[in-house]
């Protein structure tokens, strides 16, 4: 096996995973914002 290729492969995988994590942590934050502002809205409405 080619180290280059290994390197590449490493390199990729973990560049996926870090895009994975990133992109639910942007989920998370959202739906929490969501979350927070439709809680202020009920409580502006009641």
């Amino acid at each position: 096996m080619n180290p280059g290729i290994y390197l590449h492969m490493r390199f990729h995988r973990w560049h996926v995973y870090v895009r994975l994590s990133m992109e639910h942590i942007k989920n998370y934050v959202r739906d929490r914002k969501w979350k927070k502002y439709q809680a202020q809205r009920v409580i502006s409405l009641s």
